[in-house]
């Protein structure tokens, strides 16, 4: 899920693809399964560092841009283990 300001959409995983944002000012790429921010116009760059992310529950934000993306997915892809 891209959350970007105030609007949220869900793209697959499974399909390699390039999201533009601000008039191409932020790329975000989808390819084998994970997602990252290629190219941001913020300042200190953080939500590139951050890196690729492929699991449920991990999250890259970029708060100048007002910019979340987080992987969603069913409750059993998000826990290896539930302890009582």
């Amino acid at each position: 899920m891209i959350q970007y300001e105030g609007e949220k959409k869900y793209y697959p995983l499974d399909q390699n693809q390039d999201i533009y944002l601000k008039q191409n000012k932020i790329h975000i790429k989808i390819e084998n399964k994970e997602v990252w921010i290629i190219e941001s116009d913020c300042l200190n760059q953080i939500c590139v560092l951050t890196g690729k992310i492929k699991k449920p529950g991990q999250t890259v934000i970029c708060v100048p841009n007002k910019l979340i993306i987080r992987i969603v997915g069913t409750v059993s892809e998000q826990y290896d283990s539930i302890n009582y």
